[in-house]
C-alpha cells in the first residue's frame, strides 16, 4: 500500500506521541530508506544496521517537533548514517560477497555492475528517483543540491549505466 507524502509527514510528526503512527511511518519508510542504505553501504546487513539506527534517531520528540518533511528528513539522516558508516569503516566499496541471487541473475549482476561504476553521489540520487521515487526538489532537499543539479547529474548517470550496460 502506498502512502502519500503528506500522510508520511503527518504520521513523522504524531509519531513520538502515538505508536500507530509511528508503526505505520516505520512500515511505510522502512524500504525507501533501506535503499538509499543499500546503495551507498553495498550490504544488507550493514545497511539494515543503519535503517535502525536512523529510526533511533528519528524517533526524537525535539526532531518530530521542529521538522515539517518527515519523508525528507527520513531519507536524509539514513543518507547522513550510511556516509558515516562507510566513512568509518575507511572503505570506498565493501568487499564483494557472492550472493546466490546474483549467480541466479545475470541481469541483476550486470545492473549492480553498473551502478557500482557510478559516484557515491549518483547512485545516491538514482537510487532515490528510482527505488524512493522522488522528484528532483526533494532529492535535492536530500543530497543539498538544487533541483536543476540533481536533474543533471541524474542524466549523466543514466548515461553512464547505459554505456556500461552497452558494452
Amino acid at each position: 500500500m502506498q502512502i502519500s507524502k503528506e500522510k508520511i509527514n503527518s504520521l513523522f510528526r504524531r509519531m513520538c506521541d502515538d505508536n500507530e503512527a509511528f508503526t505505520a511511518f516505520y512500515e511505510a519508510m522502512e524500504r525507501p530508506m533501506f535503499a538509499v542504505a543499500y546503495r551507498i553501504l553495498q550490504s544488507r546487513e550493514e545497511a539494515e544496521d543503519v535503517v535502525h539506527d536512523s529510526f533511533l534517531k528519528l524517533y526524537k520528540k525535539e526532531t518530530t517537533e521542529r521538522v515539517s518533511q518527515g519523508y525528507s528528513y527520513a531519507l536524509s539522516t539514513v543518507r547522513n548514517e550510511a556516509l558515516q558508516r562507510l566513512r568509518k569503516s575507511k572503505r570506498e566499496f565493501p568487499c564483494g560477497e557472492v550472493r546466490a541471487a546474483t549467480l541466479l541473475n545475470p541481469v541483476k549482476s550486470v545492473i549492480e555492475d553498473a551502478l557500482r561504476e557510478l559516484t557515491q553521489e549518483e547512485r545516491v540520487i538514482v537510487t532515490l528517483r528510482v527505488n524512493a521515487e522522488l522528484g528532483y526538489r526533494e532529492i535535492g532537499k536530500v543530497v543539498g543540491l538544487s533541483a536543476a543539479t540533481v536533474f543533471r547529474r541524474y542524466m549523466k548517470a543514466i548515461s553512464k549505466i547505459r554505456k556500461e550496460l552497452e558494452t
